[in-house]
């Protein structure tokens, strides 16, 4: 475990929440306190409930592990305070994470954490427990699925997913998400073969992360038992990954594009929001079906204002949706049983129906690289890519540059090129799409040639 997560530091987050609860009067309206499979992570989500109960806020505790998105709803459904999250959601099994979950039950915005962080700090010399053995008998528990599970079968058309009886391959990865999305599916009439069912907190000794290189063995298992689809979230279950009935990864800008077309066939479409690094193959979809589509920043949480504002889907790079008429917290078993919804409409195979997409929408390829710099040099790498104004790349002319996060060119061809610097590691990254591979190869140079060329 990262050696700062301890017992007493959790207990100081725990009082700055505790703190902002009652200073922003939702602390009558309780706190759910949730966690997934960690290591400890039970243990660390009773010294939070000890902390906010010590400050006379009512505490209501799930009875075991329980993904991200399930903590979530409650806070909507019980109209909670908001929830606190013990997850690190898909990183390596070392590390583990507190997660303010606020009353919208969606990720927290910079204005309340930055809030929270500064009353943390106060909290360090004022921090008030019941003590483990007392809240132990004191807290209430609660089991969140059943009302969680009711809520999605409202949600996804149940017959049509009974009717085509798909046969699917699921692996939570030794996660949260164990439980809850094999029973709906077995519940909507699937057939479904669970791998890496065991809540394990080493996740096999790698991180639960569902990217390609990891899902080799759900993959292999869909194309030996000859099922429609292959399923995987996370280890908090917020975010989901699929392979076709050939056993070959689907990237998530197919699963958005698959989704976003199949509500709109469904009567159910709208607008769509998608992050500044996200396919823009959904950017097609909409246009043909007269929506409009609003690109937000990375981070989920400027997805998730746009779906409180009505967007019919969102959606980010690395596997995460909801929709407007859910939470807006990404959910990936939401998510999973809407894409067994949409391929069962279809009554085609994934792959088919993928064909038909890129037939009708195109085939954008994705690039990306990740460039390290030294932590002093970041500001003046940050300052030169701020000013670049190239007026081609690749060749191809840029039609216009936006600057919503990082810098991103956007071409006359329809290809695109983003330079951004992260939030927490001094790295640029290079994303780009372009209609063909060597295309986007070309475009991944050109990139990594401005970003060098930034810091002489």
């Amino acid at each position: 475990m990262d050696g700062d997560f301890t017992a007493e530091n959790v207990q100081v987050v725990a009082q700055g929440i505790a703190t902002y609860l009652k200073r922003s009067g939702r602390g009558p309206r309780g706190v759910l306190v949730g966690y997934d499979t960690r290591r400890n992570s039970h243990n660390f989500a009773l010294h939070v409930a000890s902390v906010i109960a010590a400050n006379y806020i009512p505490v209501m505790m799930v009875n075991r592990a329980t993904p991200t998105p399930v903590t979530a709803f409650q806070v909507m459904h019980r109209k909670t305070g908001g929830a606190v999250m013990i997850t690190a959601s898909h990183c390596p099994p070392v590390y583990n994470g507190v997660m303010f979950i606020p009353e919208y039950a969606g990720p927290a915005l910079p204005s309340c954490t930055n809030r929270i962080e500064l009353l943390i700090e106060e909290a360090a010399e004022d921090v008030r427990s019941l003590g483990l053995a007392r809240v132990r008998e004191t807290v209430q528990t609660l089991d969140p699925s059943d009302e969680y599970m009711h809520h999605l079968k409202r949600l996804v058309e149940l017959e049509t997913i009974r009717r085509a009886g798909l046969k699917i391959v699921y692996d939570p990865m030794h996660g949260a998400g164990a439980g809850y999305l094999d029973t709906l599916l077995q519940e909507c009439g699937c057939d479904v073969l669970t791998i890496n069912p065991d809540q394990d907190p080493d996740f096999g000794g790698v991180a639960p992360d569902p990217e390609e290189p990891r899902l080799t063995k759900l993959c292999e298992r869909v194309a030996g038992t000859g099922s429609a689809l292959g399923l995987a979230t996370d280890g908090d279950a917020d975010r989901v990954a699929a392979c076709d009935e050939k056993g070959r990864y689907l990237p998530s800008s197919r699963v958005f594009a698959i989704l976003y077309l199949h509500l709109i066939k469904s009567g159910r479409g709208g607008n769509v929001v998608r992050t500044v690094a996200t396919t823009h193959l959904v950017d097609a979809i909409a246009q043909r079906h007269g929506y409009e589509v609003v690109e937000v920043p990375l981070g989920f949480r400027h997805v998730a204002k746009e779906l409180r504002r009505g967007a019919a889907l969102g959606g980010e790079e690395s596997g995460g949706f909801s929709t407007f008429n859910h939470i807006s917290e990404k959910d990936g078993i939401y998510s999973a049983v809407l894409l067994a919804e949409a391929i069962s409409a279809s009554g085609e195979a994934v792959s088919d129906m993928l064909d038909e997409i890129h037939e009708q929408f195109g085939d954008p390829q994705p690039g990306r690289v990740d460039i390290p710099f030294h932590q002093d040099e970041m500001q003046i790498v940050q300052r030169q890519i701020a000013a670049l104004q190239p007026k081609e790349i690749a060749g191809v002319r840029v039609k216009n540059r936006t600057t919503a996060d990082g810098v991103k060119f956007h071409l006359e061809d329809g290809s695109w090129l983003l330079l951004r610097t992260s939030e927490t590691r001094p790295t640029v990254t290079v994303h780009c799409e372009s209609a063909d591979r060597k295309m986007t190869a070309q475009l991944l140079r050109e990139g990594e040639e401005m970003v060098v060329a930034s810091y002489p």
